[in-house]
Parts: structure tokens; C-alpha cells; sequence
């Protein structure tokens, strides 16, 4: 329902309403084996098969309401509310309030502005959304009803157990933003430019944690979900639009954008830390640091081995030489262990940017989009497969510059079976963090309209015939394929390896009768 109102100088809208989703899935798979020759692939000539019925059923029901008010186009104000229920978390949790605010200045309205500013705006706001995106059921404990057990050396008996470790308490994660910008257009729209702050905290955020395995019984999961702890993001946001006419058939816009992000754990619950894949995550710091040990070098000599900290049995000249941080007491001491592991290196990018370019000239159109993203390592699983320090498999070819007597000055070491120093470890060793800055090249447009005294002959509005390449090229030093590949929340830095994306041509018309 929507309430409207203007009076005097002032302006109130008043919208109240109410949703409701529900989501209904099955799935039934039938397997049949046993075929006998001719294998003709039917279920009738199957001498087993085994049938399985998958069904699942989620509902989401909201409240919401939303006021907006303006005083003499000068100072805007609005207020949002929602009250939403999932059937994703117990009844006890079901339902939360997410209220927002946001209020804004238009300063082009209060006072004489130098006549270069066509409009100035600030504005500021607060908010909470809700994030309910897992699977269903699993606030709910299962029994599988199919464990064999055997007594006594009697006969096998059908019984139960649980084979899921939950968390019975999994609720909303919530998401509280506040923000602060100022909105600027120049010279007659000729240049647009906005600043922001922003400041985003994720709190009881839902995500899957490593379960010790002392932990484990009876039960097969080595994660669970539960609501760890909190999370902030902060920075500042630059973007503009340029825009230029040179005669009449000639125009450009050019819009760049830049954005930071300094991301700090607050909350990880009753834990000291949280692991991921090569990354530890604790208070304080950023989400998915990589964590491992320092390389300083390789060995050389036996000579430098037997005058440097104890590394592992059978460490041999061409070894990596780890450093010696920390001891039980929090001095060196003389061991390299799991003590002398620390903090190596961003997981996530610090700043993030784009361009986006259009241009025309008569009949001709052109667009040309890049992207990219700075400041963080990468943990390259792919890579670091193909550069095995023992074993027998294919090599990337940076292991031909590895270490032997007659090349010594690498940063490869030695190749030997078992690897006895444990050269593969997770360490800031040269290639096992990389470095993820990128620019990538995602989009090449040009098209042709064919001209309006043309096409009104045939009936038509318009015609428009274009060439498009996506995924053009990505300027990077990173040896995998894709620097901006997706991982898991707490090792956001390491790529598990992802396929390579493919660079698309595409040639279309448009037509407008």
C-alpha cells in the first residue's frame, strides 16, 4: 500500500507491504547396473537398481515498510524497515528486524554556487540487510538409519547413528553499512564525480569451520556452519563521468572508478584462530592472511646446514633454508618448527578500480570496459602442483632453473624423492605466493546504425549491426589462469585452480520495427 501526500513545501510518501516466497525442489534418480551384453541402457534389463527421492522445501515471509520525505527539494529523508522470517534457521531464530535511514543535502539548493557547479550533493546513511543464503535443514540434527553393526562376531545388525555434526543455533548473518558521500556535477554535467566513505560490518557471519578432528565422532563432516564471529570492511570510493561534445558528430565519455578496502576480523567466538587453506584467520587482522614459513635462501654447503637452525632429518645442499623466528619461549631456538610460522601476506586485494570508455561519431558507436583489483598475494595450488619437489609427474617448466651442483644461483631448489626438508611446505618461497594485481580487458565493443533516412524506407526504427570481444586480454604477472578467481571465505587467497575463461567474439544486429 503507498500513501502520497505534498503540502506547502513539503513532500511524504508512505509504502507498507508484505512477501512471501516459498521454494519447492525434487529430485528423483534412478540407477540401474548388472546390464548383460547387448548393454542395451534400459532399466528393464537391469538385475539392480536402486531409486533415490530428493525433496526440499524453503519459505521466506517478510514485512516491510519504507517512508520518504523532502522539505522545499533541499533535505531528504528515509526510513526503512523489514521483518523477515526463514525457514533456513530454527523457529527460536526464525525472524529478525533490519531497519535503515539515510538523509541527504542538496546544497545547490541552500546557497549561490560558483557557476562551474551545476549541483552539489551530501549525503549519509546507516542500514542492516539480512543473509540467509545456505542450504536447507541445517539447523536440523539427522539419524542415518543404515549403520551395519556387528556383536560378538554375530550376525550384522541395521542401526542408527548420527553422521552430522550441526549447530542447532545457526541465525541471521546481518550486514550493518553506514556511509558518508558527497555528489558533485561540473561545468554543465560535463563531469560528474562522486566521493564516499563507507564502513560495512558482517556480523554473526554464517560459514563453514574446520572441525578438529579429536572432535570427530561418529560423525564424517570435517566442517561445520555456524555463525563465526564478525567482520569489517572500510574505505573510500572515487568514481566520475567526463563527458565531451566536439562538433556535432563527434562525443566521448570517459568514467573512471577506484575503491579501497582495509578488512579487519573483530570476532571469531570462543577460538584463538580460524584456519583455511595455507591462511590463518584471527581478531585483529585481515580475513584469510597466508600463513606458513619465511624462505631465506637456499643451502649451498653442508657447511651452511650444520651452522644454521636445525631444519628436518636429511636436509641436503639445494634445500630451502627457513628462517628462525620464534621458539616455546617466543625467542628463536636454534629449531625450525611449527613455531617459526607467521603471517606472510595479504589474502584479499586492498583496492579495486575500472574505466569504462564510449565514444561515437556519426553512425559509428564504440565501448571499450577494464577492471581490476592490487595489493594481494596468491596462493596458486595448480602451480604449485606442477613444481613437485619429489615424486614423478609433469613439471611446469620453471622447474628446469631448479637447484644442482651447476646451478646454483635459483630460487628452485633441489628435486628429490620424499622430500626430506620439506621444501613444499607452505612458505613465501619465490612462486608459491604470487603477485595478484591485474588488469583485465573484459570488454571491445564497435557498432554501425544504419541512418535514419535509410531505414524509415523499410519500416523500421532502427538497425544496429555490432562486433563484441569479451574477455579481450589481462595484463598480470600471476602464472595461473585467473587472478580473480572465487575461493572460500577463509582463504580468499588461495585458488584451488579454475578453468582459464575463454575470450568470446560476437557478431549481432539489432532491429527495431
Amino acid at each position: 500500500m503507498n500513501f502520497n501526500k505534498e503540502f506547502d513545501k513539503h513532500n511524504l510518501s508512505v509504502l507498507v507491504g508484505q512477501t512471501y516466497q516459498k521454494d519447492n525442489f525434487r529430485a528423483i534418480t534412478t540407477v540401474g547396473g548388472g546390464l548383460t551384453a547387448p548393454y542395451i541402457k534400459n532399466l528393464e534389463n537391469a538385475t539392480d537398481f536402486s531409486v533415490f527421492d530428493n525433496i526440499q522445501e524453503s519459505a521466506l515471509y517478510s514485512y516491510l515498510g519504507r517512508v520518504n520525505y523532502s522539505f522545499d527539494d533541499k533535505y531528504f529523508f528515509t526510513g526503512n524497515i523489514r521483518y523477515d522470517g526463514s525457514s533456513r534457521f530454527n523457529p527460536d531464530v526464525r525472524y529478525e528486524f533490519f531497519p535503515s535511514v539515510s538523509a541527504a543535502w542538496k546544497i545547490h539548493n541552500e546557497f549561490e554556487l560558483p557557476d562551474f557547479i551545476t549541483s552539489l550533493k551530501l549525503r549519509g546513511g546507516w542500514g542492516e540487510v539480512g543473509n540467509q543464503e545456505i542450504g536447507n535443514y541445517l539447523f536440523q540434527r539427522t539419524v542415518n538409519r543404515g549403520i551395519p553393526y556387528q556383536f560378538s562376531g554375530g550376525p550384522t545388525v541395521i542401526g542408527s547413528a548420527v553422521t552430522q555434526l550441526i549447530d542447532e543455533d545457526i541465525r541471521w548473518e546481518t550486514r550493518r553499512t553506514s556511509s558518508i558521500g558527497l555528489d558533485a556535477s561540473l561545468f554543465n554535467g560535463g563531469l560528474d564525480f562522486t566521493a564516499e566513505y563507507y564502513r560495512n560490518t558482517s556480523e554473526d557471519v554464517l560459514v563453514n569451520i574446520p572441525v578438529p578432528f579429536t572432535n570427530i565422532v561418529g560423525a564424517f563432516n570435517s566442517e561445520i556452519l555456524s555463525n563465526a564471529g564478525s567482520i569489517r570492511n572500510s574505505g573510500i570510493e572515487l568514481s566520475a563521468v567526463y563527458r565531451q561534445f566536439i562538433g556535432d558528430d563527434f562525443s566521448f565519455e570517459i568514467a573512471p572508478n577506484f575503491y579501497t578496502v582495509k578488512n579487519e576480523i573483530l570476532d571469531i567466538g570462543n577460538q584463538d584462530f580460524i584456519s583455511g587453506t595455507g591462511s590463518r584467520n584471527i581478531v585483529g587482522r585481515s580475513l584469510g592472511e597466508h600463513y606458513g614459513w619465511v624462505y631465506d635462501g637456499i643451502f649451498q654447503t653442508n657447511d651452511e646446514i650444520a651452522n644454521s637452525p636445525t631444519q628436518q632429518p636429511g636436509t641436503r645442499p639445494g634445500d630451502i633454508k627457513f628462517r628462525d623466528i620464534s621458539g616455546p619461549d617466543g625467542t628463536p631456538d636454534g629449531v625450525i618448527n611449527d613455531a617459526d610460522r607467521t603471517f606472510l601476506g595479504q589474502g584479499l586485494p586492498t583496492y579495486y578500480y575500472g574505466i569504462n570508455i564510449t565514444a561515437r561519431y556519426k553512425n559509428f558507436d564504440f565501448t571499450i570496459f577494464g577492471q581490476g583489483s592490487g595489493g594481494n598475494l596468491i596462493n596458486s595450488n595448480l602451480y604449485r602442483g606442477l613444481m613437485p619437489t619429489s615424486g614423478y609427474t609433469n613439471w611446469h617448466e620453471d622447474i628446469l632453473n631448479r637447484w644442482t651442483p651447476d646451478n646454483t644461483n635459483t630460487t628452485v631448489p633441489r628435486v628429490v624423492f620424499g622430500d626430506p626438508n620439506q621444501n613444499g611446505r607452505n612458505s613465501n618461497r619465490p612462486g608459491w605466493l604470487q603477485d595478484g594485481d591485474y588488469f583485465r580487458i573484459n570488454t571491445i565493443s564497435l557498432g554501425y546504425s544504419l541512418p535514419n533516412d535509410f531505414i524509415s524506407k523499410i519500416s523500421m526504427s532502427s538497425a544496429r549491426f555490432y562486433v563484441t570481444l569479451q574477455n579481450v586480454a589481462v595484463l598480470s604477472k600471476y602464472k595461473g589462469y585467473n587472478p580473480d578467481f572465487q575461493a572460500g571465505v577463509l582463504n580468499p587467497g588461495f585458488d584451488f585452480g579454475t578453468y582459464p575463461r575463454p575470450m568470446t567474439t560476437m557478431l549481432g544486429v539489432q532491429l527495431k520495427f
